[in-house]
């Protein structure tokens, strides 16, 4: 994405997110070929709904062009997506409350909330977080009680699929992959921080200053694993416009999880975007590997942190087909009694895992592997160096 496409999306999320309509001169700078390309890389980076809001309401479109009628639908079937899974979180919410299970929502679900409307922040599924102790108890509950399909499961979280096809993920631990020790001990204290909504007895919410550090843990993850996008940069942003926050407690949250550093460039980098403070030279490198990533990141930036961490295509190859054995008993518990199975369940999960669809990113993953450039990972390696990302 060049520069000048995305100054033409940031104004038209700023005239969203602070409800001011765009001036004459902006409204100038877009010609009908700037408002298609924009309209594409919104969609790219999950804005697209922000987006066409920003271009109905200033009236940029002609209602009887193709762009109107296409955006037209997408914020009525988005508005009609947020209701029906507004109401899937309530049903479950309220089954979860009957039986006595603690529960979190996260993410998408939370954050929503914080947008001018909730169904203008997209979301592909519901997280909910549970305690180990209660997820065989809050499995019944969901397949039983609201028919929810098993769809899969990982070493933190088992997925459903809603009779209305919604899905669903429910969490029992909030770490995810192979995380530093630092990050993995803030995590596990994750249900210190919780505390029940009023009215409640066991519909819980994360203190403030806990659900920031979680996204931006969540946040630096995906930036570890090819690009995070632009929209989490608005989910932080509207935390930190709405949010009551102890920045003093924060930053120690964020220095215990080894994250200060993302942290302050993030905060940057929202600062950048939607309050006009000038770029340095490590927010322009960060800027340009998150618009090149997309929401979920890239082959391209991913095979480039592969590379800079000197992981050859052999040693990531073993990675995506050996999973560490602590890693392995919380898909497979059988294997914290039974040792001498491992090489069993990995075999298993081969099975289970490289479908179709995984063998073909294996194989995008490879191919920019040996696509990249010698210059491209040192660029990359040095971001995730200045980031403190490695």
């Amino acid at each position: 994405m060049s520069r000048q496409y995305m100054k033409l999306l940031l104004i038209l999320v700023n005239s969203v997110l602070k409800s001011t309509p765009l001036t004459d001169d902006e409204k100038a700078q877009f010609t009908p070929e700037f408002i298609q390309k924009t309209a594409v890389i919104a969609e790219k980076h999950k804005l697209l709904p922000i987006v066409a809001n920003a271009l109905i309401a200033n009236k940029m479109l002609d209602p009887s062009d193709e762009l109107y009628v296409k955006l037209r639908k997408l914020q009525l079937a988005q508005v009609y997506k947020a209701e029906r899974m507004e109401y899937e979180l309530g049903r479950m919410c309220d089954e979860l409350e009957k039986v006595g299970i603690e529960f979190v929502p996260l993410k998408g679900s939370v954050v929503r909330r914080l947008y001018p409307e909730p169904w203008m922040r997209t979301s592909c599924d519901i997280d909910i977080l549970v305690k180990k102790e209660d997820i065989e108890k809050a499995i019944t509950v969901l397949t039983d009680r609201l028919e929810y399909l098993k769809n899969g499961e990982s070493f933190h979280d088992i997925k459903f699929k809603t009779p209305s096809k919604i899905n669903i993920e429910l969490h029992f631990n909030l770490i995810e992959d192979e995380v530093r020790d630092s990050i993995t001990a803030v995590l596990d204290d994750a249900w210190q921080h919780t505390a029940p909504i009023e009215g409640h007895r066991c519909y819980m919410q994360f203190d403030n200053e806990f659900f920031v550090l979680y996204h931006i843990i969540h946040m630096a993850k995906h930036m570890t694993l090819g690009g995070c996008g632009i929209r989490p940069f608005i989910d932080l942003w509207l935390m930190r416009k709405n949010l009551k926050l102890d920045d003093g407690m924060l930053n120690e949250m964020f220095k215990r999880s080894s994250v200060m550093q993302f942290a302050a460039v993030s905060y940057r980098l929202c600062d950048i975007w939607f309050a006009n403070i000038p770029h340095d030279e490590l927010t322009l490198e960060a800027e340009e590997f998150i618009l090149r990533g997309g929401v979920f990141g890239t082959t391209g930036n991913s095979a480039a942190i592969q590379r800079g961490e000197g992981k050859s295509k052999g040693k990531q190859f073993l990675k995506l087909m050996f999973l560490p054995s602590e890693s392995l008993k919380l898909i497979y518990p059988n294997l914290k009694k039974h040792p001498w199975l491992l090489p069993f369940y990995q075999v298993k999960r081969w099975f289970r895992v490289f479908d179709r669809s995984k063998r073909n990113k294996i194989a995008q993953r490879v191919d920019a592997n040996d696509r990249i450039s010698d210059e491209t990972v040192d660029r990359v390696a040095k971001l995730m160096s200045d980031l403190e990302l490695n």
